[in-house]
Parts: C-alpha cells; structure tokens; sequence
C-alpha cells in the first residue's frame, strides 16, 4: 500500500511539477446549510457526510490556471466504514460519477471515473473514527505532466540486473502495485508493466456491435446483472461491455455457483461495480444492506443466466441467498434470461414458475436452441445475447410508445429480370433497422417489412421479409391498416425489368441472345403514395428520401407530394453504407431541421421524438 500512496501522492501532485499559476488553497470552505446530509469542499461534485470534518493537515489541493483542482482531502468521523462506502456509492452516483472499479475487504478503495477525471477514494478505520481519502485527478493533467508514470511514452531505461527485483525486495511489486492498474484498465486500458505504467490499445481487436443496436443514453443511467451457476456464466462478461458501451453503469450480483464458473475479479476489471458475492454473515461483506442497495441505485434487473433454481427462489418469493434477496427487494423492472438442460426447461414446474414471473411483469428472453453444453440437443442454452442486451436496455427506456404500433419499411428491393439476376441498390437497411429497433425499446408494437439483407432483428419485432417492391407493397398493405404510423425508409426500386424472354423463373442464357439484347424497364408502384392516401386521419406517415443534389427542395417537394406528416432526406454519399447519417428533416407544420454527423441510432430516436410531439 505504501506503493501504491506513493503513486496517488504523485498524481495529485503533478500539476505542480510543470504549471507556474498554480497555488495551494485551503481545503476548508463554508460548508452549506441547506439541511442536506452532504456538503462539498474543494471538489464541488465530490459529496462529503455532513457528520465528517476535514483534516487540513492531511489534506492537499492544486488548482491549474483553469480553475482544475487535483489533489488530496482526507476526512474522518464518527460513522462506521460500510455505511460511510455504500453512503458514497449512492452519492458520487448522484453526481455523475461512474464507479468503475472497487477493492473490497478490511481496507476498502473505490475507483470513480467522470469524464477525463477520476477519483479514488480509499476508507479505512482508526482508533475511534473511520476516515477517507478522496484523491482526484484530472487525466489531461496526467498526459500533460507525464512524469513518473510514463503514460503513453517510455523513455529509454538503463538494464538492470537479472536479480534486481529479488536484491530489492517484494515491497516494489505488492498487491497495492498490482492494484491500481486494473481498476484503471477498464477506463484508459492503462496496464502495469514491468516498473512502468504505459498506455496502450487492447491487445487484440474489440467485438463491434452493430450499427442498428448501437444506442448510447437511451434511459436509466445504472443496470444490476445477476449471474447464475451456468456453463454460459462467462458470457455475461460480454454483456456488461455492451451495456457499458450504450452508456449504462453496470453492478454484478454472482451466486456461489456462477463463482465456479468466473470469477468476481473478472468482472470488476471490465468496470462492474461494485460486484456482489459475500453471504450476509460474512464480516468482509462490503455493506449489511447489500441486498438492498441495487434497488436503491439502479433502473433494471437483468439476471443472465438465470438458473432453474434461481428462478423457482424468485418465483416462490425465497430470500435464502443474495441475488433473491435482491431480486425480491428490486423495485424495478426486471428480465431474466434462463439456460439451463432442456429437460429442465421443458418441466412443467419450470414453466409454471416462468408463468408466475410472466404474470408479475418479468420480462423473460427465452432459451434458444441447438446443442447445449451436456450434449443434449433442444431449447435450453442461453439466448442471443444481442437480445438480452436489448432487453436491458428496454427494461431501462421511457416506454413512452407503449400502445402504439409501428410499421417501419427497410432495405433495398431485388427487380428479377430472369431466375438469377436481378436490379437493385446498395441500401443495408440500417436506418430502418434503427428505427424498428428504436421504437421497440420505447415500447412500440412493432411491424417490420424487410427487404433482401436487412439487419438482424430481436424477437419481439415482427418481421416479414420481401423481395421485390410489388411483395413489399402486398406486405406493407396487409399490416398497415392495424398500425398508427408508418415510418417508410426502404430503398425501393423506382423501376423493375421487364423479363428479356418467356420463362422468367429460368436463368437466361447467352446462347438466347448471341447478339446481344435490351432491358425495358416498367415503373414499380409507389409503396409511400400508396399507403398515405389510403389511410386514417390520425395514421401518421414518414417518408424518407435519398438524393444527389438539390436535398432542401426535393424534401419539401415529396412532403407535398406524398401527403407524409414528416419527410428525412440525405445526400446518397452522406447515409448509404455509412454508420452515422446526415439528414434533413421536414414536417407538415413547416417546421425544418439539419441533423448533423449523428449515428443512425440517434437519427432514429430523434426522429421518434418528433414524431411524438405531433
């Protein structure tokens, strides 16, 4: 731990090392009186207990030119350790702060990141009093005063010899060493090395999720996972990733048998915090209250995988173990992703119990099938986890399109001019998978006319997969007359070929044509004029358009045109096979916006909004 002091002391005081404006202020100011139970001291979003005090002589602030503060404030009181960490986990939450890593025993260190800052808050007890250290860092300031900890840059070093480590003792390479970097290699991918502290990529290439699913900021800032006993107990590392990938803080609860699968260290360094395993009788268990507090802090409860015997705890209302007693304590929504043998999830026990949290408002991703881990083949193993996933992040979104139904049109149409070839365009259907997708977490019924290639899609969208614009028509006009909008972004062929020759089913051959032969073209019906015409007056339509020049007025043009409440234009080169999208949007009202280098998932949700406040 010594180590480890040394490197937060420096870091505190790198500013002072290189900044000629800094100056060293006094860590007490006027504490509030607005009756809180917190009050703030030189870190205005770092929330202190109103019954600690500061301890000036073990306290050191830094302010840069900028008006930054680093630097160290150590307070203490009457209060116990537990209740001070889990009293601050709430807080610092409230503040913005994303716990991304903790260190939990007799000596407790909680690892904050917001932005480009961290704080590091370490709690320990003394004689009469528990006390905290609150070290804050800017990491600009760490990249601007690379100094001792040789972020990004390692300078030449002179060989040491074979045996130095060992001449020099263990004190150098202790746990407290070791530490630091993994709380930090989630955030920064910063990673202890050697002596040194460098930064670097990831050694090998990041999975990356679809464009269409990639939502960031969707609801609910904070998601609990329960993990289970499973063989596919590892998978849910992958599901905090996503999660934290969309913006959302991630805690972990794991059961005595999910341990013997992964362990806690595992998901504490991928930024899950703080991670749940201790009984309630353990005196190392970080808080009494540990089966309450993920239903104080976070929005969702998503237990994957979720075992037979799990889910039988929850379905009788059993509190005999830590994640049932969270569970039963969860205000929340909750989801539960079970895999287990498919005999087991075929029992009819299992499946009342299923029943029972159905009834309950659990929202359940069922099993999917094929080979499970004990060679049985059926439905059992864990789902896709994009559904799960998704799940999650609907169980944390305004559901503020529950009871309306969608229709969204997406991809491009194949024109057939014999048995193999055909017309089309290079649309992949993303724009309108985002929308599907969109509308679905909202809380939309949701139906989705696909053309050839289009994105995957969870199983709680309807989806009907077409080919030609003629069998996207017939589609669309079976299922638009049930839904209350239709969002219309396929990329139809305005014209399809007119087959060269009888037998249109066969493939032609050249040996039909020796000399060569023309391709007449008939126009396609149009699927948008279609629909709008032929609809309810409070059935709301959005068109979409792709153009090459003069994007403002052909936008306005089919607005007329097409009779839509709201049209989305973009230039061919600005949304076609592009992750992120810039459009032009116009509605009925005359009102207009440009929106600017946005993903296709944020067009999507942006274009909902709108859509809603007509």
């Amino acid at each position: 731990m010594r180590a480890l002091y040394c490197l937060l002391l420096i870091c505190s005081l790198l500013p002072l090392s290189g900044c000629a404006d800094l100056n060293i202020s006094n860590p007490f100011e006027t504490k509030s009186s607005d009756g809180s139970e917190v009050y703030f001291d030189q870190f205005p979003d770092v929330p202190i207990p109103r019954d600690m005090s500061v301890d000036a002589k073990r306290s050191l602030i830094s302010v840069a030119q900028d008006g930054t503060k680093t630097g160290l404030i150590t307070v203490e009181g009457r209060v116990d350790k537990p209740s001070l960490a889990n009293a601050m986990i709430l807080n610092m939450n409230r503040q913005g702060w994303n716990l991304r890593g903790a260190a939990i025993g007799s000596k407790t260190m909680h690892l904050y990141e917001k932005g480009e800052r961290y704080a590091v808050i370490y709690y320990y007890e003394q004689t009469t009093t528990a006390a905290m250290e609150i070290w804050a860092v800017s990491y600009t300031h760490l990249r601007a005063h690379e100094t001792v900890l040789n972020l990004g840059h390692a300078p030449a070093r002179r060989r040491r010899p074979a045996d130095h480590g060992q001449r020099r003792g263990r004190r150098r390479n202790g746990r407290g060493r070791q530490l630091f970097p993994v709380l930090l290699s989630d955030a920064r991918h910063l990673h202890g090395h050697g002596r040194r502290w460098r930064r670097r990529a990831p050694a090998g290439p990041e999975p990356v999720m679809d464009a269409h699913l990639a939502f960031r900021g969707v609801g609910g800032p904070r998601l609990h996972l329960g993990v289970c006993g499973s063989v596919a107990a590892y998978r849910a590392l992958d599901l905090v990733r996503q999660w934290q990938d969309a913006g959302v803080s991630v805690s972990a609860t794991l059961t005595p048998s999910a341990q013997k699968f992964v362990t806690p260290l595992t998901f504490a360094a991928l930024g899950a915090a703080p991670v749940y395993t201790a009984p309630f009788d353990d005196p190392q268990a970080p808080s009494p209250f540990a089966h309450l507090e993920p239903g104080q802090v976070a929005q969702a409860l998503v237990i994957a995988p979720a075992s037979a015997a799990t889910i039988a705890r929850l379905a009788q209302g059993q509190a005999d173990e830590l994640l049932a007693c969270q569970a039963l304590a969860f205000r929340g929504k909750a989801v539960i992703a079970p895999a287990m043998n498919p005999a087991m999830w075929s029992h009819p026990a299992t499946q009342a119990n299923i029943a029972t949290l159905r009834e309950r408002g659990c929202a359940v991703v069922e099993p999917g099938c094929g080979r499970t881990a004990c060679g049985e083949e059926g439905q059992g193993r864990l789902a896709d986890l994009r559904e799960i996933y998704l799940a999650g992040l609907r169980a944390l979104a305004p559901q503020d399109m529950e009871g309306i139904r969608v229709m969204v049109t997406l991809g491009p149409t194949r024109e057939h001019w014999d048995g193999l070839r055909f017309w089309t365009n290079p649309s992949t259907g993303t724009m309108g998978a985002a929308v599907a997708v969109a509308a679905w977490l909202r809380g939309a019924r949701v139906e989705a006319v696909c053309g050839p290639g289009t994105p995957w899609l969870p199983a709680g969208i309807a989806r009907h997969n077409v080919g030609s614009a003629r069998h996207m028509l017939e589609a669309a006009a079976s299922v638009w007359p049930q839904c209350d909008a239709g969002v219309f972004t396929a990329a139809v062929a305005d014209f399809s070929p007119v087959h060269p020759a009888q037998g249109g089913d066969k493939k032609f051959k050249k040996s039909d044509a020796p000399d060569g032969f023309d391709v007449h073209f008939a126009p396609n019906p149009d699927i948008l004029k279609t629909l709008a015409a032929d609809r309810r007056p409070e059935q709301k339509v959005v068109g979409f358009a792709a153009e090459s020049q003069n994007l403002e007025d052909s936008v306005r043009g089919k607005l007329v045109s097409k009779k839509a409440d709201m049209v989305v234009g973009n230039l061919l080169q600005d949304g076609f096979g592009t992750p992120d999208n810039t459009v032009f949007v116009a509605d009925a009202s005359g009102r207009e916006e440009r929106w600017a280098h946005l993903s296709k998932t944020d067009v999507a949700w942006r274009l909902l909004s709108w859509l809603l406040s007509r």
